[in-house]
Formats: C-alpha cells, sequence, structure tokens
C-alpha cells in the first residue's frame, strides 16, 4: 500500500507496516470463546511498546524495537521520516494505560493467508476446508497458466 509513498503521501505523512508490500503478516493469540485470533504478531509489539514508552520515546525508537521483535515479516516505514524523530506522546499523550500487554507471550502464529483455512481445519469443518483448498488451488492454477502466457 505504501510503497509508492513517495509518489502518493510526499511529505506530510509517516507510516509503518507490518509486512512488505508482497509478504502477508500474522495473526496471534487465539481467543477459544470467540473461535479467532485478536491480533497480529505486529500489532501486538506496537501497543506493548507504546505502553512502555516513556514521554520523550520517539517514533523511530517505537519501530525500532517493532521491527526487532516482529520476526514472523518485515516490519517498513514509510513517508517523511523526519516526523519519526518525534515523540509517540506529541501523537497520543503521555498519560499511561491501566491495563498492559507487555511481557505477554506469542504461543502460536498464523499467516493471515492462511488463517480461514487454520479455522476450518481447528472447527473441524473439513467441508469448508476442502472448499477453501479446492479454491486456492484453482487461483494458483490460473495465475501460473497467466504468468505462463506473458513471459
Amino acid at each position: 500500500m505504501f510503497d509508492l509513498a513517495g509518489q502518493i503521501i510526499g511529505n506530510t505523512i509517516y507510516a509503518t507496516t507490518a509486512s512488505l508490500p508482497n509478504e502477508p503478516s500474522y495473526t496471534c493469540y487465539f481467543d477459544k470463546d470467540l473461535g479467532t485470533d485478536v491480533g497480529d504478531v505486529y500489532s501486538v509489539y506496537w501497543m506493548e511498546n507504546t505502553e512502555l514508552a516513556t514521554k520523550d520515546t520517539t517514533l523511530q525508537e517505537q519501530f525500532a524495537y517493532t521491527k526487532k521483535k516482529t520476526t514472523t515479516s518485515h516490519v517498513m516505514q514509510y513517508g517523511d521520516l523526519s516526523i519519526a524523530k518525534l515523540p509517540i506522546s506529541q501523537f497520543l499523550g503521555s498519560k499511561k494505560s491501566s491495563m498492559s500487554l507487555a511481557g505477554a507471550e506469542l504461543t502460536r502464529t498464523v499467516n493471515n493467508k492462511d488463517f480461514p483455512l487454520v479455522m476450518a481445519q481447528q472447527s473441524g469443518d473439513y467441508h469448508k476446508l476442502s472448499e477453501l483448498s479446492t479454491g486456492r488451488q484453482f487461483l494458483d492454477t490460473v495465475f501460473e497458466e497467466y504468468v505462463n502466457s506473458i513471459q
């Protein structure tokens, strides 16, 4: 989305993303009651760092922390990188949260593209799993044929 950031957003916006434009990010924190993952690796570490930040912690320091902790994808930053020198507190305030995710362990991560397959498998819905797998195989074949036709 931001891979053409210089052309699209210019020098007035700073953004970070969970992954490169052509790679998936990963979900985490499966909630049994909801039957779904309720977080993704990048966002969990971003929120954790936001909670731990002092009033002087910069967006660049937050980016470095999140990038180091997120090992499932390539965390990226785009736009006006001079904005990253500013403190997080300038955007979110300096009041501390009464709740914290800090130190929570990621016990499992799932590729976002595979999440529907994992959910069907976990719920025992083998008809849905078969349907999703067949659809994925069909799309893989269509795209492979298309790529071969233009080479």
